[in-house]
């Protein structure tokens, strides 16, 4: 387990709701279900948990409770080893309840006590809860007496002030070509318990089939719940979005051009840390609010940003060089107050910034982007798309394009796409037809049927291109700057969810994207049970939308809205709702959370065999 020293945590006591006690909560019990298990023992893990725990317990804090060995799951002879050389007996596991991670568990628990000569005791500590599907593979396996099993209920980790997430890896695939809902399940859980910890939200607003089964999902758990249900009305939290990523592919296929957008897809950011090889080796840095600097730039155009951190920059030498000998008291004080934090993290986002435009002067980049811009404006790029599959492009960039080209156009031509189809696999290896099948049961590349593609209509009535008319520098400011031109359709659909009642109009565009809608308000019945009813009125408030920057009921606070992205959501995306809050574009703050934080790249490989 990679240890978090060094690599300064958020506060989370700074944001629209108090994080804090969330992240406390899940560390203590966590704790707590180890100090039950005595003795010295080994903590094994999934492999893309790691990071994630990092971020609730320090690894240091993990061997004060008895934890001296750590393991990823996958081949246990390595561990077994150790565990005979150290003579530890005792022997952990935190999983998910998941198919893959209880099935590589099983044969983990079944390889250490083949190789171990001394009797091993087995714990799972299972998130969120144990159902049937962990003794039923243990008993299979001849295990269920050897191990035992233990509930564990962590659910959010705060990656930073306004974003939560499960860190749950594939749940897009899982639901959208393989039929899975159980990640459905988990993340309803997980709202009903965030619920529990801050009240029931009054107003729930829902688009596409994922997000709708979720939203209904949640209401049961909370009549189930009856009067120990939580409360409506004493919520932090005023209303809820539920978005499915299914809904919005353009997104994700288009390349983010935001400073931490651009870093997750040239460098890959997992859990708010990035890890840059030195001289010493690997190192992790973690890029989050309390980075001085990243807090400035992350949301920022790239480019923005660049010149955001060489001005910074400059300011910093000026002062240092000429003015530091005749400035008074007062302005070294303010020197060391305002600088002081953002001079240690200069060096760092100085080298990431001349890493990115390494990667930005690639030819391959300007030919992706070049490939996405007349996509969104309508183009037929399916024969560059294949130049670029030719001329020796990786082949989950030439998936992505392939996804926004049928997001788009509805499609690939059904005479090009069985030729398409026999190029790809004899350019990437035949391993990529399971690939191209599974993209196909998701609806991301198929060939196209007769209907004509939908985007155009949707593109227009949500305003998703910046019109060049407007480009010039009386232009009003808006989110595209997040794609260099391209608003993300899923804040736009955010937008018209908070317009006032129904959706702002845009109905006939939402409802030629994928997918159901559901509006739904949450009550009390006349007997004090929890009910769930179809509402049409507005998510804030009781007499339509506010304006802009208003304040809604007291003033004590503005609303905040918690926006749900099942499947994923991006850096660009998070930083658009942002800007749109920061600049009282829309009547409310953000809280976002999300099954996981994913990029175009990161999405098409849930799809693809590992290593492709």
């Amino acid at each position: 387990m990679t240890s978090a020293a060094g690599k300064a945590l958020p506060s989370l006591d700074k944001g629209p709701l108090s994080l804090r006690e969330l992240r406390d909560g899940d560390r203590l019990a966590l704790l707590d279900l180890l100090d039950t298990i005595r003795g010295r023992k080994a903590l094994v893990l999934e492999a893309d948990f790691a990071a994630p725990l990092s971020l609730l317990v320090e690894a240091s804090t993990l061997r004060e409770h008895g934890v001296e060995l750590f393991g990823v799951l996958g081949d246990g002879s390595a561990l077994a080893s150790q565990l005979e050389d150290r003579e530890i007996r005792q022997v952990v596991y935190l999983l998910h309840t998941r198919l893959e991670s209880v099935h590589a568990a099983v044969a983990h628990v079944a390889q250490c006590r083949r190789l171990c000569s001394s009797p091993l005791e087995f714990a799972w500590l299972v998130i969120p809860r144990v159902v049937s599907l962990a003794p039923r593979m243990l008993e299979r396996a001849g295990l269920l007496a050897d191990v035992t099993l233990l509930p564990t209920p962590l659910s959010w980790i705060p990656l930073d002030e306004d974003l939560i997430s499960l860190e749950l890896p594939d749940v897009f695939r899982e639901w959208t070509a393989d039929g899975d809902p159980s990640s459905l399940h988990e993340l309803a859980s997980a709202l009903s318990s965030l619920q529990q910890r801050f009240g029931a939200v009054a107003r729930i607003k829902a688009k596409g089939t994922a997000a709708v089964e979720v939203a209904g999902l949640l209401g049961r758990m909370r009549r189930e719940q009856g009067s120990e249900g939580p409360a409506v009305g004493q919520s932090g939290i005023d209303g809820m979005i539920l978005m499915d990523r299914s809904v919005d592919i353009v997104s994700p296929a288009c390349t983010q051009l935001t400073y931490e957008g651009l870093l997750e897809e040239t460098m890959g950011i997992r859990c708010g840390q990035v890890v840059l090889e030195s001289e010493g080796g690997r190192k992790v840095h973690g890029l989050n609010s309390s980075d001085a600097v990243f807090v400035e730039t992350r949301d920022k155009f790239y480019m923005d940003a660049r010149r955001w951190i060489n001005e910074t920059l400059r300011t910093i030498q000026q002062f240092r060089d000429q003015g530091i000998h005749s400035a008074d008291i007062s302005a070294l004080r303010g020197f060391v107050s305002e600088l002081r934090d953002k001079f240690v993290r200069i060096p760092l986002h100085t080298s990431l910034i001349e890493q990115l435009a390494a990667s930005l002067a690639s030819p391959g980049f300007a030919a992706r982007q070049k490939v996405e811009a007349g996509l969104l404006d309508g183009g037929d790029e399916l024969p560059a798309i294949l130049d670029l599959m030719y001329t020796g492009e990786g082949a989950a960039a030439v998936l992505r394009l392939l996804c926004l080209y049928c997001a788009v156009h509805g499609g690939i031509p059904r005479k090009a796409y069985d030729g398409l189809r026999r190029d790809f696999l004899n350019t990437y290896g035949h391993e990529h037809l399971l690939t191209l099948a599974a993209l196909q049961r998701a609806g991301l590349v198929d060939r196209r049927e007769s209907r004509r593609s939908a985007f155009p209509l949707v593109r227009e009535a949500f305003g998703l291109l910046a019109q060049e008319e407007g480009a010039g520098a009386d232009a009003t400011p808006d989110i595209h700057f997040t794609y260099a031109g391209y608003a993300p359709l899923s804040v736009r659909v955010v937008q018209a969810a908070l317009s006032g009642s129904g959706w702002g109009g845009v109905e006939a565009a939402l409802g030629a994207l994928p997918g159901p809608t559901a509006e739904l308000a949450q009550g009390v019945g006349p007997e004090g049970q929890p009910t769930t009813r179809t509402d049409r009125g507005p998510l804030l408030g009781g007499g339509g939308a506010a304006p802009a920057g208003v304040d809604l009921g007291t003033g004590a606070r503005r609303p905040l809205v918690l926006v749900v992205y099942v499947g994923g959501v991006t850096a660009a995306e998070v930083a658009a709702l942002r800007w749109l809050a920061a600049q009282r574009r829309v009547p409310c703050d953000f809280l976002v959370a999300t099954t996981g934080v994913v990029s175009g790249r990161s999405l098409v490989q849930e799809f693809m065999p590992p290593g492709g």
